[in-house]
């Protein structure tokens, strides 16, 4: 076990902020370090609170069991689970298991709610994040600030909510990995061609893979499909187009390499929620063209 971690007490800490000026949608409730040793440990997620809430728990040592609708997972030292309450999901300590000594966050609020949702429904209940990982710092840190005291009002717990979510969604769409120059010419060669016509199998050639293999590479260091790196790609440089008023909606969908207006909107309105001709009247952008 790391030092960082065997020096780390055990301790729960409730971040109760009852006084709030402005409506808050995202919060931390609990944070906490624990050991658990005892077969009685378990949580229905269908039968744990009246009020809903969500939970990050990363596992330091030992194991635990989850089973998440229906299906079984093991949370070892590395993994953590993500999870929302009340939902179809328990999880406990295995009796092959001697302790389960793991990190946790509760959070709550509609915004949490939402982007867990998200988060769980894009990569699943059980994340492998090693102990130098953004989230797992970012727990860590708000553990040692919550020891002592310095979350201490409800916008400080909002933040720190915002900043776990956040973190996690950065893991796994922006991991470090993507920094690193495997698939540089591949991205070079889609901001330099992005209106013409390119194919997964172009890019997986470039890359020197076979199409699966590079399509599941890629998938994973970029955090998007190679069809759908592309796909942002267009919509970013058809947004910074929008910028000029001279420039009609079938021009901008031709120079960012739609292949006409009405795939450019459908497009358009899947990413940024709104079509074209409305994000060029709502100011979303910078008057200098880059």
């Amino acid at each position: 076990m790391l030092k960082v971690f065997s020096d780390l007490p055990l301790a729960e800490y409730q971040l109760v902020s009852p006084h709030r000026v402005i409506p808050l949608h995202s919060m931390v409730s609990s944070v906490g370090h624990c050991e658990e040793r005892l077969p009685s440990y378990h949580w229905d997620g269908l039968r744990r609170a009246q009020q809903p809430f969500g939970l990050f728990q990363w596992t330091i040592s030992g194991r635990g069991q989850l089973e998440y609708e229906g299906r079984e997972y093991a949370v070892s030292a590395g993994q953590g689970m993500l999870l929302q309450i009340p939902h179809d999901h328990r999880y406990f300590l295995p009796r092959d298991s001697d302790s389960w000594r793991f990190l946790y966050v509760c959070v709550h609020g509609t915004e949490c709610r939402r982007l867990l949702h998200e988060l769980i429904r894009a990569f699943g209940p059980v994340w492998d994040l090693g102990a130098e990982s953004l989230p797992v710092r970012t727990v860590l840190r708000m553990f040692r600030e919550a020891s002592l005291g310095e979350i201490q009002n409800p916008f400080a717990g909002s933040a720190a909510a915002y900043e776990l979510l956040m973190s996690l969604a950065s893991e796994k769409m922006f991991p470090k990995s993507r920094n690193s120059d495997r698939f540089a010419p591949v991205r070079a060669y889609v901001e330099k061609h992005f209106d013409e016509e390119i194919d997964v199998a172009q890019m997986a050639e470039i890359a020197g893979m076979s199409r699966f293999h590079f399509t599941r590479q890629f998938t994973r260091e970029e955090g998007a499909g190679p069809g759908e790196y592309l796909l942002q790609v267009r919509v970013r440089n058809a947004a910074r187009l929008l910028a000029d008023p001279k420039l009609s909606i079938k021009e901008v969908s031709a120079r960012s390499g739609f292949s006409n207006a009405n795939y450019l909107n459908k497009v358009f309105r899947r990413v940024l929620g709104i079509s074209p001709r409305e994000f060029r009247k709502s100011g979303r952008y910078s008057t200098r063209l880059r």
